[in-house]
């Protein structure tokens, strides 16, 4: 079922020695965010619920109660991971219904901000020591596969939005590369305008030129996109693969958004093709997309035709994931073909063949 209080963005692709990895970025309540933990920050201790705060969003969801009954110490005792308190941990499970426990980063009033004139190392370093904190609680087990947070630091620091992104986008990698237990961390942009200029700044990051306007697409690509919809909503019903129908949905609503980023959807649906294979092919090491494709093709007899289009949608993804050094660079024509390959995935899905593969 979707949820209409977050809206997905953009998935961004992590290579680790342990397989591929993502930092997805979303739009709405950091609260609703499809994780298993949450990383908030606050000031040295001081979790008070008020303004827009993510503090009021827990006050009002998980206590209900006045909000001038908060009192120091509400969440239990905080403990500290590496020793210091730059970053803790609250025993949050019982209150959250969630098996870890909430990760807090004292941004603003930590021991490096009282040492250091300067914001962005003050960031480096508070990123540093959650890194560790990551890492400890990843081998006692506190750690969930996959954890969200906001984007920190734009808000209360001298420096921009970008800025702050590239140093959240650094440590995040950093944290999948090397936390075993970690799959995914989700950052969140709060309102429609957070998460306008936050993909700005993410584009900008990547060097990315792709973003077209969805009124500037030809009339024939949009009817084409959108009459596609309805099918692929009505034939993912029975689908059984609930991360591959997610990834639909999230696809269609990324093409709906007035900005649309093509390399970005292009991503998006690899991502989705291989999640598919992955589920219905013998996975080994040797195993490339395109050798499982061609299981797929053999195993169920299909024609050329549709080969055709999955294998599209793999050189797509692969062109936007290296756009730099590719040899050309994707068009909203590329739409069509993206979306005609998604609904293949679905009718193949429905072949006796496949079930019987599983």
């Amino acid at each position: 079922m979707e949820n209409e209080n977050r809206e997905f963005l953009v998935r961004h692709k992590v290579e680790t020695r342990y397989g591929n990895k993502s930092i997805a970025i979303y739009k709405g309540d950091i609260l609703e965010m499809p994780c298993d933990q949450w990383i908030l920050s606050a000031f040295q201790g001081q979790y008070i619920p008020r303004g827009t705060s993510p503090w009021l969003s827990i006050w009002d969801r998980f206590v209900g109660k006045s909000r001038g009954e908060y009192r120091p110490g509400f969440y239990g005792t905080p403990s500290l991971i590496i020793g210091n308190e730059v970053v803790v941990s609250l025993p949050t499970e019982e209150l959250f219904g969630q098996q870890h426990p909430l990760i807090v980063l004292h941004l603003l009033g930590n021991e490096y901000s009282r040492r250091f004139n300067d914001d962005l190392l003050v960031l480096r370093k508070s990123y540093s020591d959650l890194l560790l904190s990551l890492k400890v609680m990843s081998e006692s087990g506190d750690l969930g596969p996959r954890i969200g947070m906001p984007l920190l630091g734009s808000k209360h620091h001298r420096y921009g939005i970008e800025a702050a992104l590239k140093a959240q986008k650094s440590f995040a990698e950093d944290a999948l590369q090397t936390v075993s237990g970690l799959n995914e961390i989700i950052i969140c942009a709060y309102t429609e305008r957070d998460a306008e200029i936050l993909l700005e700044a993410y584009h900008n990051l990547m060097n990315d030129q792709s973003t077209i306007s969805r009124e500037s697409l030809q009339d024939w690509i949009v009817e084409s996109i959108e009459g596609m919809y309805s099918k692929i909503q009505h034939q993912s019903e029975d689908f059984e693969n609930d991360e591959v129908i997610q990834g639909m949905r999230d696809l269609i609503t990324m093409t709906k958004r007035d900005m649309i980023n093509l390399n970005d959807i292009a991503i998006q649906a690899r991502s989705i093709l291989e999640a598919w294979l992955n589920d219905y092919t013998n996975k080994s090491s040797k195993s490339t997309m395109e050798m499982m494709i061609e299981e797929i093709t053999a195993m169920t007899g299909r024609p050329n035709r549709t080969t055709s289009y999955l294998h599209s949608l793999r050189v797509l993804g692969n062109t936007a994931s290296h756009r730099i050094g590719a040899p050309y660079q994707l068009t909203a024509e590329d739409l069509v073909t993206i979306f005609i390959a998604i609904l293949g995935i679905l009718e193949i899905s429905r072949d006796p063949k496949m079930h019987l593969a599983k």
